[in-house]
Parts: C-alpha cells; sequence; structure tokens
C-alpha cells in the first residue's frame, strides 16, 4: 500500500496515525463520552468547524489552552500547512502556505475573521440584555439590545449593523442552545 497524499499534502498513512492516536486517547480510562474533558473537545471542534486554516489554528489553540489534545482533522490540517512552509524553503510566506491569501478590496482574511468574532461577543452581549429583560418579563427589542450594547461600550457601529449580525447568525438559537448544553454538563 502506498502513502496517498491529500489535497492538503498530508498523507493517508499519517491522517490514519492520528485518528488511531485519537481512538486510542479516548479509550484510556477516565476517558468517555461523559467526562468533561471529552466535552470540552467537542463542543470546541463542533463550534470551530474546519472550513479554513483559520478555522483549523483557532481550534488547535482553544485545545492546547485547555490541555485538550485537538482533534486530528485539525492537527492534519496545521501539519499540512506547515509543511508546506516547511517545503517551500523561504519561497512562500506562512499567509501562503496557510492558503490565507487577501482578495481585493476585503482585506486579510484574519482581519475578516477577527471582525465577524467581535461582532459575535456583541450579538452576546444583546442576547444575554435581551435574556436578563425576559427573566423580568420586561423583554426588549433587537434594535434596543443593540443601542445599549453601542452606548456602554462607545462602539462605532449603527443599530442596524449590530441587528444584521445578530439575526445572520441566528443569535437567539445560537447562545440559547448553548446556554442549554452548558447546564445540562453542569448538571451531570
Amino acid at each position: 500500500m502506498t502513502d496517498q497524499s491529500n489535497d492538503d499534502g498530508v498523507s493517508s498513512k499519517a491522517l490514519d496515525r492520528l485518528l488511531l492516536e485519537q481512538a486510542w486517547l479516548e479509550m484510556r480510562p477516565g476517558w468517555n463520552t461523559d467526562s468533561e474533558e471529552r466535552k470540552i473537545q467537542i463542543l470546541i471542534s463542533s463550534h470551530y468547524p474546519l472550513a479554513d486554516s483559520i478555522d483549523a489554528i483557532r481550534t488547535y489553540v482553544a485545545c492546547v489552552s485547555k490541555g485538550i489534545t485537538p482533534p486530528a482533522a485539525t492537527l492534519s490540517s496545521i501539519g499540512a500547512s506547515l509543511q508546506r512552509y516547511l517545503e517551500s524553503a523561504g519561497r512562500i510566506s506562512l499567509d501562503d502556505a496557510f492558503r490565507l491569501r487577501r482578495k481585493q478590496r476585503s482585506g486579510h482574511r484574519l482581519t475578516q475573521k477577527l471582525e465577524y468574532e467581535r461582532r459575535s461577543e456583541f450579538a452576546y452581549a444583546m442576547w444575554h440584555l435581551r435574556e436578563k429583560a425576559k427573566s423580568q418579563n420586561k423583554p426588549i427589542s433587537i434594535e434596543t439590545a443593540a443601542g445599549q450594547v453601542i452606548e456602554y461600550l462607545g462602539l462605532q457601529l449603527t443599530e442596524e449593523t449590530l441587528k444584521k449580525h445578530y439575526i445572520a447568525i441566528d443569535a437567539d438559537s445560537i447562545f440559547s442552545a448553548a446556554r442549554d448544553a452548558i447546564d445540562d454538563a453542569g448538571r451531570k
């Protein structure tokens, strides 16, 4: 059997080894789907799907900072990008190795992702304000929550911008589901 490489330059044999390592880790005593460590890894990997290299880097950092072995797909993606960089012997930048190219007039992908995450943090603050008001039987609109967040943080954004992002990410569903998952994990 030959050691074939996939599109990212990672051999199927290497990926199989990573998957085997992950399976081995899952079989060790104290490591099961009910453990807190496994729940965190599942939450992190499901929250950060690997759509691109930035997602792989974020998943890697999130797992390592929690002392958790990153999922095999994340390690494979990061390894492939670093391998491209090393094999280029300085002919390409890390951005090129991780396939992070600027699109005309849209800025760097990392800048775009960071802005998206920043707005998502504001959406969480809006959701929290709405949930708090709802628990006090004084519901507030998305626009009102956006206005309060803008005023409190002194943002240079409009209520409409935050409202569009709030609706686009389906903040009510996402943050409610996350709260429920955390509550469930806390009860076990």
